[in-house]
């Protein structure tokens, strides 16, 4: 018994699809890895003093190529936290420069490897939302309101640009919940509001 094997034309869409994808995948791989070496090429320039003097190196960087400090910074501080661990494993190359920086202010440098390659595992997989909760969960600082499932009533406001006059005004699933009996109350928990919901 042979197995029929789908061949598609390049003029196929599902053909085009896999190669953008593909195209798109290692963009932002070589984005993860440029950020890095980014950061090991600025660190150099810096330890080296391989900038003009009276620009300063912030100056001389944003002058010549275009970032900002607080990129710089997070570029240097990238490889210094991350650089050997990302180079040494390549299931992480492709973790997102937005990820990375995410993560810089919850790993010092003297964070133990082992940790630092846990959350750069957590920033592979997670959206950048969720490693932020994910974050803030480890820190112990989840507040209720991160926690909402949003079960309530969703309000909608038009309002003006220019002048900031409400034009509309409209709260989706109000009447599901007020039938339910659950009035507005932002200290009701989302264990209450599942059955209001229904």
């Amino acid at each position: 018994m042979s197995e029929e094997v789908t061949t598609y034309k390049p003029t196929d869409v599902g053909f085009q699809a896999y190669h953008k994808l593909q195209e798109l995948r290692e963009t932002l791989e070589a984005a993860a890895i440029s950020f890095i070496k980014g950061g090991r090429i600025l660190r150099e320039i810096f330890d080296q003093g391989l900038y003009a003097k009276e620009d300063g190196f912030y100056g001389w960087i944003r002058d010549n190529v275009g970032l900002g400090r607080s990129t710089i910074n997070d570029m240097m501080n990238a490889h210094k936290r991350f650089g050997e661990i990302l180079e040494a494993d390549p299931q992480l190359k492709d973790v997102h420069p937005s990820k990375l920086r995410v993560l810089l202010p919850h790993v010092k440098d003297e964070t133990p490897d082992e940790e630092k390659l846990e959350l750069l595992y957590h920033a592979k997989e997670l959206s950048v939302s969720d490693l932020k909760m994910l974050l803030k969960e480890r820190a112990g600082k989840l507040t209720d309101l991160d926690q909402c499932t949003h079960t309530g009533w969703l309000e909608k406001v038009v309002k003006c640009s220019r002048c900031g006059k409400v034009l509309k005004h409209q709260r989706d699933n109000y009447e599901q919940i007020m039938q339910k009996g659950t009035a507005f109350n932002p200290n009701v928990t989302d264990a209450l509001d599942p059955e209001a919901c229904k």
